[in-house]
């Protein structure tokens, strides 16, 4: 089995084989061309200078050998401000004649749709070694006091490849607003007894 065959893995008998496009014309197919999956090639033998006057068809069905995936990220940490954003990248261990889909979970302390969004798979196309997402924090004007919030991005599950081990990436986001000040201020600095009132208001900046 190979990750990409191509028509000179086709195993056959004999030597002096010549591989066309049909099975009269004269297009030549190389040995290094990639077979495609349900396609007829067809094989003529030379021996002693003289090529067979018919060829032998052979139908490909290929079963694609499964990739393995690994995710990386380009940044461990991102801010509110802006907003930051970080690169999610799926890797596979070898060109795949399919789609490879990594499908994405996302755990941690920061809450998806408050803190953060992100796509919960990343598609490499057939033919390509990776492909990317992007996880943007969310800007909000709320004071979140404590530590930075994490997301730990996880591969749940692999269509038509395989997670290489556990692999996952987690990502810090930095609140960009500052600690409020309370400013108090008064409706009315002078009030009758009995009865006068005043209204106290407290005012976050």
């Amino acid at each position: 089995a190979t990750a990409n065959p191509v028509v000179g893995n086709i195993v056959v008998n004999g030597s002096g084989i010549i591989w066309y496009t049909s099975s009269s014309g004269s297009t030549v197919v190389s040995t290094s061309t990639a077979l495609t999956d349900g396609a007829t090639y067809y094989a003529s033998q030379t021996l002693f200078g003289c090529e067979s006057p018919s060829r032998l068809g052979v139908t490909v069905s290929i079963n694609p050998c499964n990739p393995s995936v690994i995710l990386s990220s380009n940044t461990s940490s991102v801010t509110e401000t802006g907003p930051g954003s970080a690169t999610l990248t799926a890797t596979i261990s070898y060109v795949s004649l399919r789609n490879v889909v990594a499908n994405i979970g996302y755990t941690g302390t920061a809450t998806a749709g408050s803190d953060y969004t992100a796509a919960s798979s990343i598609v490499v196309p057939a033919g390509s070694l990776s492909a990317s997402i992007t996880l943007t924090a969310v800007t909000d004007n709320v004071y979140e006091p404590g530590a930075a919030e994490t997301v730990i991005a996880d591969i749940i599950s692999v269509t038509d490849g395989t997670e290489n081990g556990t692999q996952q990436q987690t990502i810090s986001i930095s609140d960009n607003n500052t600690q409020p000040t309370v400013t108090l201020s008064v409706n009315n600095t002078l009030v009758n007894e009995p009865g006068g009132t005043s209204t106290v208001t407290a005012t976050l900046s």
